[in-house]
């Protein structure tokens, strides 16, 4: 079995950072957090590495992933403002 390698653990890291930005926000809901989802691998050279555009479309599918978890989170409930708006 091999370790994570230096990219994986960057790549990990920033998937945690993440998820610990939405178990502080105080608006889950918010449409922050699709910029933020989107911008989660900007600090990576490997996000636009014009030499290697399969780790481009790797990142871009692990971040499809993340939306979709967010999303799924986020409808555990609904957003209890605009549930009272709705009434």
């Amino acid at each position: 079995m091999a370790k994570p390698t230096d990219f994986q653990l960057r790549v990990i890291q920033a998937l945690v950072n993440e998820i610990h930005y939405w178990s502080h926000t105080n608006d889950i809901h918010s449409p922050s957090h699709g910029t933020s989802i989107q911008d989660m691998f900007i600090n990576l050279d490997e996000w636009d590495d014009e030499n290697n555009e399969e780790r481009g479309h790797e990142l871009e599918h692990i971040t499809n992933i993340v939306w979709k978890l967010h999303n799924a989170i986020a409808s555990l409930e609904q957003c209890p403002i605009r549930k009272s708006q709705q009434q």
